[in-house]
This record gives structure tokens, C-alpha cells and sequence, in this order.
């Protein structure tokens, strides 16, 4: 499910299958994602969560992480929250969200970790806050400084 917050300051829920309104219309888009474990290294139990008639193949890893980055890269979010990242395999997992240029800030306990994913060129994190299992992110926009 995306949310995005348009110029007017209304809010426009769009589900994942109709895609993002265009950008113009809007100021900020948020996506929000649970990646589900497993990841590269850890989550094993995970796997009595798929229905049996999913190939095994689709069931790997490898798989549904070249499905997250298509859906992740292609939703042009600004902010990219993510519930159940792990962080043995974090730098990994998300690299491709890091070489697309955004910055990050990452739950700092826990076993399965929330993160916020951020477009460096729009964003600094300002502060970050860190209490149980909730991740909170205080983002200043660039142009709010000055910056381009």
C-alpha cells in the first residue's frame, strides 16, 4: 500500500497494483514495505508461511529480492520504510537501495529491525530516535536549506 500526500495536503492511498499518482501532484511519496524474513543469512521459519503451491524456487532468497528491488526501485518512493530487516545481512540485503542513492537509518536491537530509507538528494536525516521496537525519523528537506 502506498501514501503520498498531495500538494492540496490531502491524503492519496494507492494500492500497489495501480501504481503511484504522478509526480507533479504530489510532494512527498512514502512507501512502506514488510520484506518478510528470510533474507540472505537467517529466518529459516519463515517458510511455513508460503502455501504449497509455491515453487520452491520462488520461495528462495534470490528469488523474492530480485521481486523486492523491482518493486521497491520502481515505486520512486522519497521514503522507504521497511519492517523485518535483518541486520546480520542488512548492507547486503539493501545495497541496491544505497546505490540508487538513497540514505538510511536502521532500528539499533532486535532480531527482525524496522529501517527507513531516505533519497539523499532531497533528504538529511536530521535525527533519529530508537525505543523498543519503534524507529522514529526526523528528515529535513534539502530545499528547506537552500539546497537543490
Amino acid at each position: 500500500m502506498f501514501a503520498s500526500i498531495d500538494t492540496a495536503c490531502c491524503p492519496v492511498v494507492v494500492d500497489g497494483a495501480h501504481g503511484l499518482p504522478p509526480a507533479d501532484l504530489m510532494n512527498l511519496r512514502v512507501l512502506s514495505y514488510n520484506v518478510l524474513l528470510p533474507n540472505s543469512k537467517d529466518g529459516w521459519w519463515i517458510y511455513k508461511y508460503f502455501d504449497a503451491n509455491v515453487p520452491t524456487e520462488a520461495r528462495t532468497w534470490a528469488h523474492r529480492s530480485a521481486l523486492l528491488q523491482a518493486q521497491l526501485l520502481g515505486a520512486g518512493a522519497d521514503v522507504i520504510c521497511l519492517q523485518e530487516v535483518s541486520p546480520e545481512s542488512f548492507a547486503q540485503d539493501f545495497a541496491f537501495l544505497t546505490a540508487a542513492g538513497y540514505g538510511h537509518e536502521l532500528l539499533n536491537k532486535g532480531r527482525m529491525r524496522c529501517a527507513t530509507f531516505f533519497k539523499s538528494d532531497r533528504f538529511e536525516l536530521r535525527h533519529s530516535f530508537c525505543k523498543d521496537r519503534t524507529l522514529t525519523t526526523e528528515l529535513c528537506p534539502l530545499r528547506e536549506r537552500g539546497e537543490d
